[in-house]
């Protein structure tokens, strides 16, 4: 906590460049992309309706707890939201990774996306990382939204991406995906983003990197 509130601090120093920014669909983003790809929006809702069910009802059942609490460790705003997981779910359909890597999981739904995908491809393994900061944080709720089911292609490795990042780059043959969602500071960013980049396979990377 004490090395968070300091890199917070340091970015408060630095000077932010201004960003202009056009929103598109997802429709839109995917062709973009992925111009030879066909797909139906309606076919890659019906794929992820169970699960967005099943996750709207874990929040669901979390919405009434106490935060910060060992219940309810996370904010609720803290986790994707549908689009976004769409998207993901999307892209990990299309590339068909062998190796996605991920930082920061907390309830996990950004995880549960990522797996499903997985289970429909019938191949790949999601490696995640996030660690407990806090008091009322537990090992027991960080991905707890995730369905046991779609548990069997994910790796799970609990401390900071700065003790475990390296150590899954080591025993994984390149990586198709990586996604930044932990400490979002620039001294951390940063670290993971320099770790990652020589280990990300050269095809289509800019759109890998997420």
């Amino acid at each position: 906590m004490i090395q968070t509130a300091k890199q917070v601090k340091d970015d408060k120093k630095r000077s932010i460049q201004k960003q202009i920014t056009k929103s598109i669909t997802i429709e839109e983003g995917i062709k973009q992309l992925f111009p030879n790809y066909k797909f139906s929006m309606e076919q890659i809702k019906h794929e992820i309706k169970e699960i967005e069910t099943h996750l709207e009802k874990f929040f669901m059942n979390l919405k009434d707890k106490e935060f910060p609490s060992k219940e309810k460790p996370y904010p609720i705003a803290y986790s994707l939201d549908n689009d976004s997981g769409i998207l993901l779910y999307l892209l990990c359909r299309i590339i068909k990774p062998n190796i996605v890597v991920e930082t920061g999981v907390a309830y996990g739904r950004s995880t549960a996306c990522i797996l499903q995908a997985l289970n429909e491809n019938e191949k790949g393994t999601l490696y995640s990382i996030d660690s407990t900061f806090r008091p009322w944080e537990t090992k027991e709720m960080i991905g707890s939204a995730i369905p046991e089911n779609l548990k069997n292609r994910w790796e799970f490795s609990q401390g900071t991406t700065r003790s475990k990042l390296k150590n899954i780059l080591e025993i994984t043959d390149g990586i198709d995906i990586f996604i930044h969602d932990s400490l979002h500071t620039y001294q951390n960013m940063t670290y993971e983003f320099n770790t990652v980049w020589p280990h990300i396979k050269k095809m289509d990377i800019y759109f890998r990197m997420i």
